[in-house]
């Protein structure tokens, strides 16, 4: 199963375990569950918080989202039903391209879950927001669990897995970034308007291992350069001059 905040992996909605007495029987270590015995069977939904608002893993407290300055969008994927998924920032809001991903328990608050087999996504309607030019700068980020074995499982192109990209149908604009094929890595490819440059990024790091992960994709237009980060830390970086955007 796949879920996240732009994608992946979780178990069911609902942990079940052993038989129990009472919510003193039912304590994990996840902060952001409720503890409750229900008929006789722990269950653990996660802590239900306000729109805008996420829980705190470290205290268990919902807490408002406040999004940093020069911020386009930003999609939580906290629905709790599919259709249409809100632009906390502008008014930007996804909608299914394909099949509706599944509402599921995301790293803080809730997420989506995706299947490349079931063909669920997501799309976004073109805005000028999106439209970077040649000397402008910018980053994508994400968090996403893949499931071993699955995600980006098989060796051919069809089998990498986009978690945020763009195609323009009126040129040769192409990027996106997920996960490459057979490694599981982490991608950025980046090709501009007049197809002049295509440059590409490749993680060390498996996002296919069953863990959590960040993901931030960077353009620096001042220094010319692509960057990749896995989790904080630096992967892969390259030199790429465009002439267009």
């Amino acid at each position: 199963k796949m879920r996240s905040g732009w994608l992946d992996v979780l178990d069911d909605f609902l942990l079940v375990c052993a038989p129990c007495e009472g919510d003193q029987d039912c304590i994990d270590e996840n902060a952001c569950t409720e503890n409750l015995c229900v008929a006789g069977v722990c269950q653990f939904p996660p802590v239900a918080c306000a729109t805008g608002a996420a829980c705190n893993p470290d205290t268990g407290q919902c807490e408002l989202l406040v999004c940093p300055s020069g911020i386009t969008s930003y999609w939580p994927l906290d629905e709790t039903s599919s259709g249409t998924y809100a632009d906390y920032v502008d008014d930007n809001p996804a909608v299914c391209a394909g099949a509706c991903p599944g509402p599921t328990a995301g790293l803080v608050g809730g997420g989506q879950q995706f299947a490349r087999a079931s063909q669920t996504g997501i799309s976004v309607v073109a805005d000028p927001s999106f439209d970077w030019g040649v000397g402008e700068s910018f980053s994508i980020e994400y968090w996403m669990q893949g499931v071993p074995g699955t995600t980006c499982a098989g060796s051919g192109v069809d089998n990498n897995e986009v978690i945020v990209g763009r195609d323009d149908a009126s040129g040769d604009l192409h990027w996106w970034t997920g996960c490459y094929n057979t490694s599981g890595h982490a991608s950025f490819i980046l090709r501009d308007t007049a197809s002049t440059l295509t440059a590409s990024l490749e993680s060390t790091t498996s996002l296919a291992d069953g863990a959590w992960h960040h993901v931030v994709a960077v353009r620096d237009a001042s220094t010319n350069t692509l960057s990749l980060f896995v989790d904080g830390n630096l992967e892969d970086s390259t030199g790429a001059t465009y002439t267009s955007g």
